[in-house]
């Protein structure tokens, strides 16, 4: 990926996240996390990848929120004064769920695993 590419996906994630913690739409639950931002090289589209901890109820109604919120993100991005303003996706991530999961079998693992003291 090109530098103005990345420099570009790293701008928008800090605006993005910036303005969405001030919850412009007041329709986020949940404690909302930007993972990260895809730009595509021809700076057309922007995927802001997300997830939210909390209850499942909270990832819908986040989820929501931010489609609905998506023409108002790209409105906020053309204060940035470029050339191209893309146009703003959402995609929930569920990366740190899996990890969680994968660090909670580990855990278990080496809970069976440790070796029991044999004092007779």
């Amino acid at each position: 990926m090109p530098k103005r590419t990345l420099r570009l996906a790293e701008l928008f994630k800090q605006e993005l996240t910036g303005w969405l913690s001030r919850n412009p739409g007041g329709r986020i639950h949940g404690l909302l996390t930007i993972t990260g931002v895809t730009v595509s090289p021809d700076l057309e589209h922007c995927v802001v990848h997300y997830s939210v901890f909390g209850s499942e109820a909270d990832k819908v109604t986040t989820g929501e929120a931010l489609e609905r919120m998506a023409p108002q993100a790209r409105h906020y991005l053309g204060k940035l004064r470029l050339k191209k303003i893309p146009v703003v996706a959402f995609r929930y991530d569920d990366t740190p769920a899996q990890a969680a999961r994968v660090e909670e079998i580990f855990n278990h693992i080496n809970a069976e695993e440790k070796p029991q003291d044999d004092k007779a």
